[in-house]
């Protein structure tokens, strides 16, 4: 379904003007069935009484194997030294996560763990979740960002049970300006669903140059005390076997009605009925002006084998007004969604670094060999460079009077570390995030280096002293 929505976004069969409005319209996906998952903000005495508890469950959790610490081992490399041993755990709906090992310099953090889960669908390469790290400083939730997230690093089907590892970054406060340094990580999840699936079917109205939507006048009948399409009057392919449409056009009431049928297995996610219209229409009294969105007037009716969907306004009358029409369907074919309480939250330990604030104002520009000034709006100003062991994270504001935030490309910006004995290093791309017109990028060295052996960094062409 993603992939749908990103075809439409990046001007699929749009060439002309009213299907550009189409594009324009569709920047942002679908309305969502659910509610954005939030960041979560627990005291730290509450975690930590939860953690305490959790850990009495270590007894069930099974023990790292020899083969797991090898895995983390060779992911840590020449920077294991740095890394702390980890240990809690938390269980629900028979699913254990384990803490194992962390790796931190305050500003980026790498938390090891596994997941065990007997029955094995939690392993399943269509299982969503909402697993994710934050992170504490003193009790206080502390902003993260960037990093690669959620990775898994190995798995052992004989014990169902998976290694993983978390890598996340934090930026500045922007309520203090403040760089807050983690002392806790926390591992959270309030749900899965495996075997979840997405599937579509997108069509051009009368509104549009194209169209291709069935406009068929169909036999109908009655289910459920409701007027409804009989099946298998024009079926349409929806890209998946477990969900079609078997009718789609104009009932004997006059209003558009889509007739999908769905396979046993099929079990809804987020409502009953796992289907979704979204619909658009030109507003009759300004024709060239936005589109009108009636997605929300569907009316949902379960039928033999399926559902009736009705869209009263999209009627025999008004369906030259139509430019685009998608039929969605979310569901699961493993039992539906799972939800739980897994909490763990461990304290970790950071590596000391340095700070620096440059002496003089130095902006980059967004192309990695275009040095300042670029003439672009979105320039970055070098605002602090924190410099430890493991990495190097520099902190961007944008430049005074500029109207745009500032940006760049973190995996294009080219960064180099000089040492004292004249060794250039050139440490690896980690992450960024850019947000409130700040950013910031991390590298991350190969092997650990002495922060107070760098003498210089060098950004993009631009030499910092430090």
């Amino acid at each position: 379904m993603e992939k749908h929505w990103e075809a439409l976004a990046k001007g699929l069969r749009l060439p002309d003007e009213s299907r550009a409005r189409i594009r324009a319209q569709l920047a942002a996906p679908p309305r969502p069935r659910e509610a954005a998952v939030k960041k979560r903000s627990t005291p730290l005495r509450g975690l930590l009484i939860a953690a305490a508890a959790a850990a009495a469950l270590a007894v069930t959790a099974l023990a790292l194997s020899p083969s797991f610490r090898e895995v983390i081992l060779t992911s840590l490399g020449l920077r294991a030294p740095y890394a702390t041993q980890v240990l809690g755990s938390c269980q629900d709906q028979g699913i254990t996560i384990e803490a194992q090992s962390a790796l931190t310099d305050g500003r980026m953090t790498r938390l090891y763990f596994t997941v065990h889960d007997p029955s094995g669908v939690f392993f399943l390469e269509d299982t969503s979740h909402d697993l994710m790290m934050d992170f504490l400083s003193g009790g206080e939730g502390v902003w993260s960002s960037g990093g690669e997230g959620l990775k898994r690093l190995s798995y052992d089907p004989e014990t169902q049970t998976g290694l993983y590892v978390y890598s996340a970054g934090t930026y500045r406060d922007y309520a203090t300006d403040a760089i807050p340094s983690p002392d806790h990580a926390q591992l959270t999840m309030d749900w899965f669903t495996p075997g979840q699936r997405y599937a579509g079917a997108t069509f051009f109205g009368p509104a549009d140059e194209n169209c291709d939507l069935p406009l068929d006048r169909l036999a109908c009948g009655e289910e459920n005390g409701a007027l409804v399409l009989l099946p298998g009057q024009n079926p349409q392919d929806m890209d998946a076997d477990e969900v079609a449409i078997s009718s789609m056009g104009f009932g004997e009431d006059g209003c558009y009605h889509i007739r999908v049928t769905q396979q046993p297995q099929v079990t809804p996610i987020y409502s009953d009925c796992p289907f979704q219209v979204n619909y658009w229409m030109n507003d009759p009294a300004d024709p060239q002006g936005p589109l009108v969105d009636r997605s929300q007037d569907v009316t949902e009716v379960a039928v033999s084998g399926g559902w009736d969907l009705r869209l009263p306004s999209l009627t025999a009358e008004s369906e030259d007004l139509l430019q685009l029409l998608c039929v969605e369907a979310t569901y699961s074919v493993a039992g539906g969604r799972r939800e739980g309480n897994w909490r763990l939250t461990v304290p970790i330990q950071a590596a000391q670094g340095r700070e620096v604030v440059p002496a003089e104002t130095v902006i980059l520009s967004r192309a990695a060999d275009s040095p300042p000034p670029s003439g672009q709006l979105d320039e970055s100003q070098v605002a602090e460079i924190f410099l430890s062991p493991l990495g190097v994270t520099v902190d961007f504001v944008t430049p005074a009077g500029n109207k745009y935030p500032c940006y760049l490309d973190g995996e294009e910006t080219a960064c180099a570390v000089v040492m004292a004995d004249g060794t250039r290093l050139t440490p690896t791309y980690d992450g960024s995030t850019w947000q409130n017109r700040r950013g910031w990028i991390a590298w991350a060295f190969e092997r650990p280096i002495d922060p107070g052996q760098a003498v210089s960094i060098v950004l993009n062409g631009n030499e910092i002293p430090l």
